[in-house]
This record gives C-alpha cells, sequence and structure tokens, in this order.
C-alpha cells in the first residue's frame, strides 16, 4: 500500500523559497552552504513580501510607492545605491470628496493631497521628493515645488 505522505508531501515544497535555494545551489554555489543560502533565501523572500503586499491589504485610493528611506546616509546620491521603503499612500480619500463637494478650490485640494502623501511616507520612515509626488498627480516638479514654496506646510 502506498503511503499518501510519499505521493503528496514532496508538492508541498514547491516552493518559491525551494527554487531560489536550488537556483543558488546550481548556478552560484560559491555563496556558501546551505545555512548561508537560507539566510539569502529568506532576505529575498522578506524583500518580495514587502515589494509586492497583497491587494487586499489597501484600501480604495491608496496605492504603493517606493521611497527612499529616511535614514540615508548623506553624500549617496545615486539612486541604486539608496535604500527604498515601500510606503503605501493615500492617493484619494473621503475628505478629497468632500472638498470636492464643497466646491474646495481645486488648488487647496492638491495642497492638501500633497501634504497628506508626504506626511504619510514619513509616517512609515521614507523620504518623498517633489519628483515623487509630480509624477503621481501627473504633474510637472516646477509646479509641485511652487506649491511647496508658496505653502511651507505642505512639504
Amino acid at each position: 500500500m502506498v503511503n499518501p505522505r510519499d505521493v503528496y508531501e514532496p508538492i508541498s515544497r514547491k516552493t518559491f523559497e525551494n527554487a531560489l535555494s536550488h537556483l543558488f545551489q546550481t548556478e552560484f554555489g560559491f555563496l556558501g552552504g546551505p545555512a548561508v543560502i537560507e539566510l539569502i533565501v529568506n532576505r529575498i523572500k522578506h524583500l518580495c513580501d514587502e515589494y509586492y503586499p497583497p491587494i487586499e491589504n489597501f484600501q480604495f485610493g491608496e496605492m504603493l510607492w517606493f521611497s527612499v528611506a529616511e535614514d540615508i546616509k548623506k553624500g549617496q546620491i545615486r539612486m541604486e545605491d539608496l535604500k527604498l521603503v515601500p510606503v503605501k499612500l493615500p492617493i484619494v480619500t473621503a475628505e478629497d470628496f468632500r472638498m470636492y463637494v464643497k466646491g474646495v478650490p481645486q488648488k487647496e485640494i492638491r495642497k492638501a493631497v500633497m501634504a497628506r502623501l508626504f506626511k504619510a511616507a514619513q509616517k512609515q520612515g521614507g523620504i518623498l521628493a517633489e519628483v515623487d509626488i509630480a509624477t503621481m498627480m501627473h504633474m510637472s516638479v516646477k509646479n509641485v515645488s511652487n506649491y511647496c514654496d508658496r505653502y511651507n506646510s505642505c512639504c
């Protein structure tokens, strides 16, 4: 008689982690033994979970953005050298709709949205640049900069 565990248990090992381990063992064996490879695989898995969170973790109007980490070292300029932090940003909120309904001028709404985005990123350990906001809001960097200059409370 065949033991069901012997038949079905191997399928449970068809995982992303085991695929990475196999890749490292066969293609990059110089990295070290199984313990080192396991550490690397776990770190990669953690990064994947962080950078690709399930959609269920988001509410209407929220988006994922990669910001520069708040604790960057001075002098680092190349984006590739900077630590990034995935942040969940409230792009559209119920308060925005209330402002639209009340007839609040578009400039005031944009100012409120920008301030909210900067603050939300900072609360999560990230820093947004004006170019980040400009990209999200389909505005020029110059216009975002002007908003920030005019409304110091924004930026």
